[in-house]
């Protein structure tokens, strides 16, 4: 029995929870964040891509957390996209910040906190290059 349960906790802790991340292929430039109204958060994102080989498409998340670790935010980056070395790419968001309970979601966090005390990355899972070849991080 500990060993079915042993398997099972190892089967889920290798799942999406532990996949790969390279967190310096595509890195954070700069992000504003702005209220639109009482309801609503823009967030602007700039990256610039630091690989050496062209891309064509793309798995990677934005994340968001205070400095002592609190999650407040994340997005996906768009997944059909082409980069070269040093390319910038922006990203806008807007956010209801009337979610519901269910969301784990502190964007309105962004407008109030000191920007030093926001690390904010992006993880790249995946990524295909111009010349069809794929890499999994």
């Amino acid at each position: 029995m500990r060993f079915f349960v042993l398997v099972i906790g190892l089967s889920i802790a290798s799942g999406p929870l532990m996949a790969g991340c390279n967190k310096s292929l595509l890195l954070f430039d700069s992000w504003t964040s702005e209220p639109i109204n009482s309801d609503k958060v823009r967030l602007t994102s700039n990256f610039t891509y630091k690989g050496d080989r062209p891309i064509r498409m793309l798995d990677a998340k934005a994340e968001f957390r205070d400095i002592l670790g609190e999650f407040i935010a994340d997005f996906a980056l768009e997944r059909d996209i082409s980069l070269i070395k040093g390319a910038t790419h922006q990203v806008v968001k807007t956010w209801d910040l009337d979610f519901g309970l269910w969301v784990d979601f502190n964007v309105e966090r962004l407008l109030d906190l000191n920007p030093t005390d926001i690390n904010q990355w992006v993880c790249v899972e995946g990524v295909v290059y111009q010349d069809g070849n794929v890499e999994k991080f």
